[in-house]
């Protein structure tokens, strides 16, 4: 007589010896983290995580922190390591906060990470909360672009015929209680969602913390017309740069305070250029173990 969910354990092989989507490997996040460190040629589907993090959004899933999520390991031929993201453990969507004693939690001064699911999101940074290391660790290459474009690929892909046969496939009860106000909510949401995203790639642009590895790494850093900076990390190889890119964005002074560079270990390369005006976006660079070089000009 209990109320229950079942979801797919994306880290197990089915019957055929597969594992979920066709996978390499599957990882927790911790695993993942470990790899950016270890090695260079390790990322993330940008796209696709974005797409998965508006997703959270419009059911209002604050409790997206580093446990809920796996990720599947794609070994290309170029050397590169992509992991896709599996979403997992969705026990905190459509989580109405009402009451007196509820409501206080849902303030930030109360409890930072709860997020009452209404009509539109009161606050991004309550409901991303419980998920902004993560956020801030892997999606430091995405454009305001990019979330736009997924934003409008989740409205063009889920109509309200959609949402309406979603939810009367919850239980009788469940529906008769509270499926029509959900139903309700989530047409507002996601004709909301493009402005949602807006909020939330603002929210991680002002600081940009972007990570070398263990081993060495040529940061490029320039100095653009109109204040903007442009970053690069290569390989490096005897104190040069290689032409393997590994990340590259051009920051904006509108939307950037201060980015923050971690050459983590290896003997890495700091190399800052530009002519003009500086700009008025903050650059950090911290070194840490190995025979860091830093060149500022």
């Amino acid at each position: 007589g209990l109320f229950g969910m079942l979801e797919e354990n994306p880290g197990k092989r089915n019957y055929d010896d597969e594992l979920f989507g066709n996978a390499d490997e599957v990882v927790k996040s911790a695993e993942l983290f470990r790899e950016f460190y270890k090695k260079q040629k390790v990322k993330v589907n940008q796209a696709e995580f974005v797409r998965a993090r508006l997703f959270d959004i419009f059911v209002g899933d604050w409790s997206k922190h580093e446990d809920n999520w796996k990720w599947a390991a794609y070994d290309q031929e170029d050397g590169w390591r992509i992991y896709r993201p599996i979403p997992r453990d969705r026990d905190h969507v459509f989580s109405r906060q009402d009451g007196v004693f509820p409501w206080l939690a849902d303030r930030r001064f109360g409890v930072a990470a709860i997020e009452n699911f209404a009509t539109d999101v009161k606050d991004i940074q309550s409901l991303t909360w419980q998920a902004r290391h993560m956020d801030r660790f892997i999606a430091t290459e995405v454009s305001k672009e990019l979330f736009l474009k997924e934003a409008q690929y989740i409205q063009a892909n889920i109509s309200d015929e959609d949402i309406e046969k979603a939810i009367r496939m919850m239980p009788p009860e469940i529906y008769e209680k509270s499926g029509k106000e959900i139903e309700e909510k989530l047409k507002s949401r996601i004709k909301n969602l493009d402005k949602s995203a807006l909020r939330y790639y603002a929210l991680l642009a002002k600081e940009v913390e972007v990570l070398g590895s263990t081993k060495k790494e040529y940061f490029e850093v320039r100095y653009l017309e109109g204040g903007k900076v442009e970053v690069k990390v290569f390989v490096s190889k005897k104190g040069n740069k290689t032409n393997d890119l590994l990340y590259q964005r051009i920051f904006n002074p509108d939307e950037t305070k201060e980015i923050r560079i971690y050459g983590l270990g290896g003997d890495d390369v700091f190399d800052i250029q530009g002519e003009g005006k500086k700009s008025s976006i903050k650059i950090r660079t911290f070194g840490g173990p190995g025979d860091d070089y830093f060149k500022d000009s």
